[in-house]
C-alpha cells in the first residue's frame, strides 16, 4: 500500500468570514497541523443520481491514506498541481486497526 501513496494533498477545512456586506462567505483553510497527507486514489463512476426527486452527486473517487484522527467529513483534500478538490463524504478505518483510511469524495475544483 506504501507504494501507492503518490498523490501529495493538502487537508483543509472549511471556514465563514464576514464578506464586507453583512452577510458571510466560506473559505477553505489548511488544518494547523500537518496539513500534507500522501494518497493513493483510486476513480468511481460519477456523475448525478436522482433520489427522492432530488439530484445528488456520487461518490467519484476513493482515497487511502495513513490513519489520522483528525479528518472528518465536511473537510477536503487539494492536489494544488492538478487543481483538483475532493470534498470528503466519508471516512472509514479500512480495517478496524487503526493503520489506513478509506475515504468517499466527489472530485471538484478549487
Amino acid at each position: 500500500m506504501i507504494g501507492t501513496l503518490k498523490h501529495m494533498l493538502r487537508l483543509q477545512e472549511q471556514h465563514t468570514a464576514p464578506d464586507g456586506g453583512g452577510g458571510l462567505h466560506t473559505v477553505w483553510q489548511d488544518v494547523t497541523l500537518h496539513p500534507v497527507i500522501y494518497a493513493a486514489i483510486e476513480t468511481r463512476g460519477g456523475g448525478e443520481a436522482v433520489r427522492l426527486q432530488r439530484r445528488e452527486p456520487q461518490i467519484t473517487h476513493h482515497l487511502h491514506i495513513r490513519f489520522r484522527g483528525d479528518i472528518m467529513a465536511g473537510m477536503r483534500l487539494v492536489d494544488t498541481v492538478r487543481g483538483h478538490a475532493y470534498e470528503i463524504l466519508s471516512v472509514r478505518d479500512a480495517a478496524g486497526d487503526e493503520k489506513w483510511l478509506e475515504i468517499t469524495a466527489r472530485q471538484g475544483t478549487v
